[in-house]
């Protein structure tokens, strides 16, 4: 119950650019704590021929965002950050 908030893992080095792309537009528009951006060997995340991210929006067991969770607008709101953040890394990488 104690743990809340945004991770996001990556593998590669361009996994990391868009690792903070994504995690920083989550925090913005979530408000949720900042559990970090961490490199881990996670098979979703090191077996793709392209940057690849690994995303902790919250945990169902966490006291506070198991009940966000549960609600369409977050999960709404999650996913356009998401978006967003995926459109800021391209629009960076690709002037």
């Amino acid at each position: 119950p104690d743990v809340n908030g945004i991770e996001t893992y990556y593998y590669s080095a361009e996994g990391l650019r868009i690792a903070e792309f994504v995690h920083e537009s989550l925090l913005e528009a979530t408000g949720r704590p900042d559990r970090g951006v961490r490199r881990a060997r996670f098979y979703v995340i090191r077996r793709t021929s392209m940057p690849a991210v690994l995303l902790e929006i919250g945990f169902v067991t966490g006291a506070e965002d198991a009940p966000l969770l549960a609600t369409d607008a977050y999960r709404s709101l999650s996913a356009q950050a998401i978006a967003r953040g995926i459109l800021e890394y391209l629009q960076q990488r690709y002037p």
